[in-house]
């Protein structure tokens, strides 16, 4: 195998990985709780604008709070963000 067939397939690894992570915490947390950590975490390190993932979910936030409901996809936008930044009790790979 080539490098680069070694590192395609190190990709493939931690995108299943978080995919399993995000399939898990949308069981695990409530739609509250994933948008008060969201909130969290926008508070303790600012939005990085140039991150569609995090750029989206803050947009998915002022919708959130405009019309007061979290559909199952902005749930899972929002998880996807908490684990792609590491945040507390969103690890993924174990």
């Amino acid at each position: 195998m080539s490098a680069l067939d070694d590192a395609y397939e190190g990709m493939m690894i931690e995108n299943y990985m978080i995919s399993e992570a995000i399939d898990k915490y949308v069981k695990i947390y409530s739609p509250q709780q994933v948008v008060n950590d969201a909130i969290s975490s926008f508070r303790e390190e600012s939005v990085d604008e140039e991150d569609s993932i995090e750029a989206f979910s803050k947009e998915i936030l002022k919708t959130i709070a405009r019309i007061k409901r979290v559909s199952d996809k902005q749930k899972r936008c929002l998880i996807k963000m908490l684990v792609l930044r590491g945040e507390d009790g969103y690890e993924y790979g174990y």
